[in-house]
């Protein structure tokens, strides 16, 4: 089990203040990405390959300013 951890990035996402996480400071976009790039290599060496299609989803509540940090976890993911 990891040293340093946050439960709850995901709520946090599009709010300003990053989260210290082992004497480094991470926004939540950022660990959404690493997680995203984590389940994108799980799924990638489980199956042998990359998959065609992920489908992401948000919460139905989240407004466009929540979206508009959900879509910068996209592109920080790459």
């Amino acid at each position: 089990m990891p040293a340093a951890r946050f439960r709850s990035h995901r709520r946090r996402l599009a709010h300003p203040t990053p989260l210290p996480i082992g004497g480094t400071t991470w926004s939540p976009a950022a660990l959404m990405a690493a997680q995203l790039r984590d389940v994108l290599a799980l799924v990638t060496a489980t199956k042998g390959h990359a998959p065609d299609v992920m489908v992401l989803t948000c919460p139905a509540v989240w407004g466009p300013y929540r979206r508009e940090h959900f879509t910068e976890v996209l592109r920080l993911a790459g």
